[in-house]
């Protein structure tokens, strides 16, 4: 019995061939599809200015600020340098409002969360929230640690900036469960959910030091601590 020319063409192992190629063929062009979407997803979001991000992280030791007081004892000390972690990041504008209405309660709130891993094996972590963030590519947010705590952790001996291992720096937004933007010093494992022990305490917004009344329009407004 003769095959119909169909089921010779469907036996044929040119047909497998080319009925695989079709496949592949058709494979491809979805996900280069789906590539330019995203691709273009992504280009809309950066001119939408929808991004958040983390531009640098400085570290420096400042001594501690020298007030004057007239009429007053001059009290004499030996000066010493904190350790301050300083951060640039940007952020969106506010929506436009109405006139007369203010942003939800919380809109305008962005937490920086802070890990130092000194010494390789101890780190510090603390955050800060700003209020009344505005948006805008050049914002800063700043930690510190004092002196007396640098020495706690270096068992009293001086403590100097090589003996900071890493840093990220974190921005998240109450109510969004993954951060926003994330930056290391150098590249490294994430510190924010390592397995090393978090120690909390150490690290001080601005103003919990002595650099509270300082450099005030180049920070963003910390967000007064809550009620109890």
């Amino acid at each position: 019995m003769n095959k119909s020319p169909l089921l010779s063409r469907l036996a044929s192992p040119i047909f497998h061939r080319q009925r695989r190629g079709g496949v592949f063929l058709a494979l491809l062009a979805w996900l280069t599809l789906a590539f330019l979407l995203s691709t273009a997803e992504r280009a809309q979001a950066q001119t939408r200015g929808s991004n958040y991000g983390i531009s640098a992280i400085n570290v420096s030791q400042p001594p501690t600020p020298d007030y004057s007081l007239n009429g007053g004892a001059n009290k004499g000390a030996q000066v010493q340098k904190w350790l301050e972690i300083e951060v640039q990041f940007s952020a969106p504008a506010l929506p436009p409002m109405p006139p007369g209405q203010l942003p939800a309660l919380g809109a305008s709130d962005l937490t920086v969360r802070y890990f130092v891993l000194v010494g390789g094996n101890k780190l510090l972590t603390g955050e800060v929230t700003h209020t009344d963030v505005l948006g805008g590519q050049q914002l800063y947010s700043v930690m510190y640690v004092s002196p007396r705590s640098l020495q706690l952790l270096e068992g009293n001996k001086p403590f100097v900036t090589s003996d900071i291992t890493n840093i990220e720096v974190q921005l998240t937004k109450p109510g969004v469960g993954q951060p926003l933007a994330i930056r290391q010093v150098k590249p490294g494992p994430p510190l924010g959910n390592s397995a090393f022990q978090q120690i909390t305490g150490f690290l001080l917004n601005k103003s919990q030091t002595p650099f509270a009344p300082l450099y005030w329009d180049r920070y963003e407004v910390i967000k007064p601590a809550s009620p109890r």
